[in-house]
């Protein structure tokens, strides 16, 4: 060992007071012989430093691969676990029975020609149809009282007859179905009086009468009142569900469902959806 190596080392660790370190960097100015011990000095210690830092490198990678090594095991594992798992399901699924029926046990057995109780006939429930007229009465209560409000104005039309069209149209407000229809009926060109003729159209579904109200709203449809049109278009599907006229009702609905604009749109969607098919 260097009789200097000590005091090299205390100046590269900071031991070293102010006053010896201008001491030691004066001495490695004027000593030639001293710098030269100074500077092999240097030399081995950072070789010696960068021997150590690759020992630890060597030492981290050599950690970080048995770890790696390690996690791989581990999953390797896990993989092979899995693939037993999958392989022993599959097994399950190919030893269990194709659907062929059991063995005939005392049990399940079926009953002998001549027992006197035969098997039962296993066939799909029968889905009955629907009740297109009352399912129709009921979709046009959901409106009704929207489209006809009561205790609405008598208009500039009803000039003629005030007295039959008042006595009407109490008939109807206070649903009175049969009434309506006899005053209505009582009114000689009522077709002209179309809000009157509608309310005629309105009775006669609301009273059963699906046939006479079809013909009132198939002349309403034709009216060239753009509200009116669509008003009685959608009764018109209406009374052709509660007449059971599905091909009458299926050539109605077509033209409404071709134009979104229509307000009977959304309502024959959801109508279509509904009755449309069986």
């Amino acid at each position: 060992m260097n009789a200097h190596d000590e005091l090299f080392d205390r100046y590269l660790m900071n031991h070293m007071t102010v006053e010896e370190r201008t001491d030691f960097k004066n001495r490695l100015a004027q000593d030639a012989s001293f710098r030269a011990e100074w500077e092999l000095h240097q030399w081995l210690a950072t070789g010696l430093q960068r021997r150590a830092e690759k020992a630890r490198l060597s030492e981290i990678v050599g950690k970080s691969r048995q770890k790696n090594r390690k996690k791989r095991i581990k999953w390797g594992l896990f993989g092979l676990l899995l693939l037993l798992v999958i392989w022993s399901v599959r097994l399950w699924q190919i030893e269990l029975p194709s659907g062929n029926p059991a063995p005939a046990t005392p049990q399940n057995q079926p009953a002998a020609p001549d027992s006197p109780l035969p098997m039962a006939n296993k066939t799909a429930p029968v889905v009955p149809s629907p009740d297109l007229k009352k399912m129709a009465k009921k979709e046009m209560a959901r409106y009704f009282s929207q489209d006809y409000p009561k205790s609405r104005l008598m208009t500039a039309a009803d000039h003629q007859g005030d007295s039959l069209f008042t006595l009407a149209r109490e008939a109807f407000d206070n649903e009175n179905w049969e009434e309506t229809i006899r005053r209505y009926e009582a009114i000689p060109g009522l077709d002209q009086y179309s809000d009157h003729y509608d309310r005629l159209g309105a009775a006669y579904l609301q009273a059963g009468e699906a046939a006479k109200a079809v013909e009132v709203y198939r002349i309403l449809a034709k009216k060239p009142r753009v509200d009116l049109q669509e008003k009685a278009q959608w009764y018109l599907l209406l009374a052709l569900l509660a007449n059971r006229d599905r091909e009458g009702f299926e050539a109605a609905i077509a033209p409404i469902l071709s134009d979104k604009k229509n307000r009977n749109y959304a309502r024959c969607v959801a109508l279509k959806r509904t009755f449309g098919t069986e």
